[in-house]
């Protein structure tokens, strides 16, 4: 197959195909998954906690990285409330432009032609 053109495409099922023009064969090779790794210095008690401590029980100071965790943690957690204040108001304004409709809905049948006269009488 050395005259033919070689074209190798992936697909979405992780797998290879290699096709060759000028024939009807392809060879087909299954590509394996590359899994990454969990970063260990990301998160736990080596990155959490301060370094040393005083004998004494005083506070010891934050270091770089410690105060710039703190920093993006804290926004993160300004983020989520005021994202949670939306959706409370978000639903709180659905629930309410419900109730309006319904009640518009409400008077416009109250507000219909009733009937009148012995018809009135007879209910």
């Amino acid at each position: 197959m050395s005259g033919f053109k070689r074209i190798t495409q992936i697909n979405a099922w992780k797998s290879m195909q290699t096709r060759y023009f000028g024939s009807n064969k392809s060879v087909s090779t299954n590509v394996p998954e590359i899994k990454m790794r969990v970063n260990p210095n990301r998160f736990g008690p080596l990155t959490n906690l301060p370094d040393y401590s005083f004998m004494d029980g005083r506070p010891t100071p934050m270091g770089s990285n410690q105060f710039k965790r703190y920093k993006t943690q804290r926004e993160m957690v300004e983020k989520i409330i005021t994202i949670n204040e939306e959706l409370e108001f978000a639903k709180e304004r659905h629930s309410k432009n419900l109730a309006a409709k319904a009640e518009a809905k409400q008077k416009i049948i109250s507000d219909k032609l009733k009937p009148k006269g012995h018809l009135l009488l007879k209910k």
